[in-house]
């Protein structure tokens, strides 16, 4: 059971109150909704002779419901409550269910694998993120860098996950979209506890503007917070696409239809290079080269490399190149056609430094929209 349901269950007993009083003498009980009333309740305590027992019947009035029948025991007079103090009275057994999902142990987590098919007809390959002592890394589809502080707020999530309801506990998964989830995942753990399993797999999904969640070892539905759904759904690899530092970077060059602004680095002075003697704010460059090293992924379309013509990133829209210090170069292209993330327009994009293909918000791409007449100084 879920204690805090009865807690309220029995302090709407206590605060029970009658408005007034009917007196039943010659009358059925039919007639006040009692014979098959809405609820009907019992309950024992020590020293108490007998279950007080209580009945809830028919609304007074039918249009307005603002007050409704209530028999104590069998007392001849019935009591006319307000609607608003029985209606804790009058939930489903389902709402006193246990909603405890999950009670792992988050430090004996070792591995969790999330598989995403957001689409009818997706078949992604999950994506697995082992730990080493407190350091997450993505292993599978590919080897990359994994969002450390967020795995490890998903894994202390899972030390006590509870669901917002019970909804069904007959496995009818079609009822709540669960026959084609939107996420599965598969937690292992090195659990010692006998009492627990050393792993977990469960299924979510979002159905009619709610979201559900069913363990594959229960038959147990249960009702979500849109917070811990999302939190579920989260890009757990990293979303960093670089890792230079300002102080690496000797030139830059954004590539923009048919614009191409290039800057160089001389003389510890930035300058433009079809143009070094156009006087440059040098702290309007040296932000908007933040805003490149600061650009990052929305989310992973997917983990692994794509053909350079997928999504059009043979033909991008905008090119971005870093010359680094040791003759190394970074490279982002961007591609024309767009997606949305959370309702916010994004574009496809990749870059040899991290494997496959990417989303970035086209929010987040105008702050390195270059300007001359901006950049220059006055």
């Amino acid at each position: 059971v879920e204690p805090s349901q009865l807690t309220k269950l029995l302090a709407a007993v206590k605060s029970l109150n009658a408005v007034a009083f009917v007196d039943t003498k010659g009358k059925n009980l039919a007639d006040f909704g009692l014979q098959n009333p809405q609820a009907s309740i019992a309950i024992t305590a020590p020293g108490v002779e007998g279950p007080l027992q209580i009945k809830i019947g028919n609304h007074t009035d039918p249009k307005t419901k603002r007050l409704i029948y209530l028999q104590k025991n069998s007392a001849s007079s019935i009591a006319k409550v307000r609607t608003s103090q029985v209606s804790t009275l009058l939930n489903k057994p389902l709402s006193y269910r246990d909603r405890e999902i999950l009670s792992l142990n988050q430090n004996a987590i070792t591995s969790i694998q999330i598989e995403r098919n957001q689409d009818p007809g997706d078949t992604n390959p999950a994506t697995t993120f082992q730990r080493t002592e407190a350091q997450w890394q993505m292993t599978t589809p590919v080897i990359a860098e994994a969002n450390n502080q967020k795995l490890t707020e998903l894994a202390s999530t899972f030390a006590k996950f509870n669901a917002s309801a019970v909804v069904a506990n007959d496995g009818q998964i079609t009822a709540f979209g669960l026959h084609a989830p939107k996420i599965k995942i598969l937690i292992t753990s090195n659990e010692t506890d006998p009492n627990q399993t050393p792993t977990v797999a469960f299924a979510a999904t979002e159905h009619d503007g709610k979201h559900y969640l069913k363990r594959d070892d229960r038959p147990t539905i249960y009702e979500l917070k849109p917070d811990d759904y999302n939190r579920l759904n989260s890009e757990f690899r990293s979303t960093r696409l670089s890792s230079a530092k300002e102080e690496d970077v000797t030139a830059f060059t954004v590539s923009q239809a048919d614009n191409e602004h290039a800057f160089a680095l001389t003389n510890a002075k930035w300058n433009y290079q079809t143009e070094p003697d156009l006087p440059l704010d040098q702290e309007k460059v040296k932000t908007l080269l933040k805003q490149i090293l600061d650009l990052s992924a929305a989310t992973y379309i997917q983990h692994t490399p794509a053909p350079p013509s997928e999504h059009s990133l043979d033909a991008p829209a905008t090119e971005i190149s870093l010359s680094l210090m040791g003759g190394t170069t970074w490279t982002l292209n961007i591609s024309p056609e767009t997606d949305k993330v959370s309702g916010e327009t994004a574009r496809f994009a990749a870059t040899p430094t991290q494997p496959g293909v990417f989303l970035i918000l086209e929010s987040a791409l105008k702050t390195v929209t270059v300007d001359l007449e901006t950049l220059e100084s006055k």
